[in-house]
């Protein structure tokens, strides 16, 4: 059958192809112009050269990845930093932390806690100078179990050595000073950060035994035993200690008894400037722990020396008073000097006691002064400074006299 390309049945099939033709020569102008326009930015182009890639989209795909691990990288040297950074100021610490004990294992600690508070303290022996440092650091939540709502506490350091057992004993053991801290004012708890040095030969280091007493200071009657810390060397490793700083904390368990003070003067000053003269009224001792010759305590008597460093401006003495370890003196001193040089000037009280053969011995001493280390005897003296005229009491402890 002939075929007229002029009738529509024959033109309608050639219509529709050229139509769906141009369509899709359109869409793909499109997508290339698209493309095109992407990749003319001068940043893709340039990764897509480097990476040897030509499509956009994959492109793209491709530095997105590339940014997360860059990010991944830096968090994690930033990690490795400071995990560095962290483990060198460990190893410059100076004091080394010991792993937390047990309330039975602390020293001082004997059965259950008495709620009198705690003590934090530190040990260092140095081998090469043969010195045994004890640091006081803080004390917390202290209980006196005294009317007073607020404290004053300090803390004294006894170090006892025995004797070893298989050597004799010496004829004249040297006594180790006892020392104390400075006082604390209305506080239940306060840091003190002192250190104190004692020579302790090496091989008597695990027969030494240190107390920590804590106080309550009064200045008009005795101080207040709140508690103490008994450490023994011998049950601490050496290893902890020797050649660097232990650091541990304490309960405060009941005092012991006596620490080795060997009592107590009441003194009176005033400081009368325009006559120049500088009354020191000696009351009375109490609670000296003289010896007993015969049943009876010896004569005492309290020898004041008024000094500038080394230099001694004058000297006097009490009546001599005797059988009994609580005289009763009552005696008013004066001494006569210039206001420039009381500013200077110290005042050294000496207890002595007559012994066996006549002998007067010093069984004491206070020192009270500007320059003094105890903090309530540079109390009461610049107390006596600053209020012209006005007797100034207060009650001291004796320091023990070390014999050489």
């Amino acid at each position: 059958m002939a075929i007229d390309p002029d009738s529509t049945d024959y033109a309608a099939p050639y219509v529709m192809s050229t139509e769906s033709s141009e369509v899709t020569t359109t869409a793909v102008n499109a997508t290339m112009w698209t493309t095109d326009k992407l990749m003319s930015d001068p940043f893709l182009a340039w990764a897509g050269g480097v990476l040897n890639i030509s499509g956009s989209a994959l492109l793209i795909f491709v530095l997105i990845l590339i940014f997360i691990a860059i990010l991944i990288g830096c968090i994690g040297l930033i990690f490795i930093c400071r995990c560095m950074c962290n483990k060198r100021q460990q190893h410059k610490a100076t004091y080394q932390k010991m792993p937390s004990l047990y309330v039975d294992q602390l020293p001082g600690q004997d059965g259950m806690v008495d709620n009198l508070g705690t003590l934090e303290y530190s040990l260092e022996y140095n081998m090469k100078s043969s010195e045994l440092k004890v640091g006081i650091i803080q004390v917390q939540d202290l209980n006196a179990k005294s009317a007073s709502d607020q404290l004053d506490p300090y803390v004294k350091v006894a170090v006892v050595i025995d004797d070893p057992v298989d050597k004799p004993k010496p004829k004249h053991k040297q006594k180790i000073p006892i020392n104390k801290t400075d006082i604390k004012h209305d506080c239940s708890s306060a840091s003190f950060n002192e250190q104190f040095n004692y020579k302790v030969p090496y091989e008597c280091l695990k027969l030494t035994h240190i107390r920590l007493i804590v106080y309550d200071y009064d200045p008009n009657l005795k101080d207040l035993v709140i508690g103490e810390v008994y450490v023994s060397l011998g049950d601490i490793a050496m290893e902890n200690y020797v050649g660097k700083t232990y650091e541990t904390v304490g309960y405060l368990g009941p005092s012991m008894g006596a620490d080795d003070e060997p009592g107590q003067i009441c003194v009176v000053l005033k400081n009368l400037p325009q006559a120049e003269e500088l009354h020191v009224n000696i009351l009375e001792a109490r609670q000296l722990t003289l010896p007993v010759y015969h049943g009876k305590y010896p004569e005492t008597l309290i020898s004041v020396t008024l000094h500038i460093g080394n230099k001694k401006l004058a000297n006097k003495k009490t009546e001599v008073r005797g059988g009994t370890n609580n005289p009763y003196f009552g005696n008013n001193l004066i001494f006569h000097v210039r206001k420039d040089k009381l500013a200077m000037a110290d005042l050294t009280l000496s207890l002595k006691f007559k012994s066996h053969g006549g002998i007067i011995r010093t069984f004491g001493k206070v020192h009270l002064g500007s320059t003094v280390n105890e903090a309530s005897n540079q109390k009461q003296w610049y107390e006596m400074m600053q209020n012209p005229g006005r007797p100034v009491a207060m009650w001291h402890s004796l320091i023990p006299k070390v014999d050489n």
